[in-house]
């Protein structure tokens, strides 16, 4: 029979290293299959919690349940038979980035932080993980780290226009408006077709001194001038636009 293993492509079986399932767990863990199958995720989870009951390192039944558990947006269940998982899959990147991914669902930054790392120990140069371990730092407040990991993204594909609008986010976010412009307007040279690198510049240098019109106005107008019509910037847009009409009709606003 087919098994339901949750994330199949992001998961490497390694039976080779737990003991083999008790015949009291395999049923259990059919009767979970067929349930599951049957779209009775409750009786599924049912039947899976019993299958570990039987074998507490029947991998595939700890599988099922982590996907059972998120179904259900119960992460923290979820985790905890993921991590059951890494006991006997420790060198497996991709089961310890679907930790921090679920970790970072749950709001857990400290378990999300320390999944992260592990994958990207095992796994070095990996831009999504790179960039998602870059995300959970912020979530931490482990500011300087995420810049630190943003940073060596961007090196590595300097293209890689997330990377750079994540990095300039950072820093608007930590009110660094200098460094935040920098950044925003080197992304508009490096990645030009992306708008939010234009709209984003405007607004640091904008935000840096609301007062110098003469700095951020035409920085705005150029952002409209671009980009008005493209369905990605077009709330942007309307946002730009707005704060030309609030400079040309002050009375007005």
């Amino acid at each position: 029979m087919r098994k339901l293993i949750f994330l199949i492509a992001l998961f490497c079986w390694g039976s080779a290293f737990a003991a083999a399932p008790s015949e009291e767990a395999k049923k259990h863990f059919n009767a979970g299959v067929n349930a599951e199958k049957a779209g009775k995720v409750d009786e599924a989870i049912t039947e899976y919690e019993a299958a570990v009951k039987a074998s507490p390192d029947y991998l595939d039944a700890h599988k099922n349940l982590a996907a059972a558990y998120k179904t259900k947006n119960n992460l923290p269940l979820a985790i905890t038979h993921l991590e059951a998982v890494t006991k006997a899959e420790p060198n497996n990147a991709e089961n310890w980035n679907t930790i921090g991914a679920l970790a970072m669902g749950a709001k857990d930054y400290i378990k999300a932080v320390a999944a992260f790392e592990k994958a990207g120990s095992l796994k070095a140069g990996d831009a999504k993980m790179m960039m998602a371990l870059a995300e959970a730092y912020k979530k931490d407040r482990q500011t300087s780290k995420a810049v630190e990991t943003y940073k060596k993204v961007i090196a590595a594909d300097p293209k890689n226009a997330a990377a750079r609008f994540n990095l300039g986010k950072t820093y608007f976010d930590d009110e660094d408006y200098v460094q935040a412009k920098a950044v925003f307007k080197e992304m508009t040279t490096a990645v030009p077709a992306d708008p939010r690198g234009f709209y984003m510049y405007a607004v640091s240098v904008h935000s840096e001194d609301p007062e110098n019109i003469d700095a951020y106005q035409p920085l705005y107008e150029d952002f409209i001038k671009r980009f008005k019509g493209n369905p990605r910037a077009a709330t942007n847009v309307k946002q730009a636009e707005k704060v030309i009409d609030q400079i040309k009709n002050p009375k007005k606003n």
